[in-house]
């Protein structure tokens, strides 16, 4: 009876294990798109925010699967994370996390010093 209890355990703990590393994951690269006005010269990305029956979202428009159109990206705040790095080119890892959370997961990469935390509308 012990021997059997010490196996449950273990099988308990290893099934726990599994469920924190995750499942593989599988993460596809986007391009977010530039938005360009008269005044500069450069483009700028854009990433915007709101809430939907108080939901947070991030919303943001990513290059299509066959690299011509753009579509309006939505996505729960939940499962974002966004990253500073040296890229200078904005994009998206959009994939699929497993384990404890098991849902669509959104890594945005943007260069550094490009996150506004307070913007006037003038």
């Amino acid at each position: 009876m012990k021997k059997l209890i010490c196996w449950l355990m273990l099988a308990i703990m290893l099934a726990i294990m599994l469920a924190l590393i995750g499942c593989a994951q599988k993460y596809e690269r986007r391009e977010l798109a530039s938005l360009f006005n008269d005044s500069e010269g450069e483009g700028s990305f854009f990433l915007g925010c709101g809430s939907i029956n108080e939901v947070e979202y991030l919303f943001a428009w990513v290059r299509d699967e066959d690299g011509v159109g753009w579509f309006r990206l939505q996505a729960a705040m939940y499962t974002c994370r966004i990253y500073t790095d040296e890229d200078e080119s904005p994009y998206v890892m959009m994939g699929w996390e497993g384990g404890l959370y098991d849902g669509p997961a959104y890594l945005f990469h943007v260069p550094h010093d490009t996150i506004i935390r307070r913007y006037e509308v003038k």
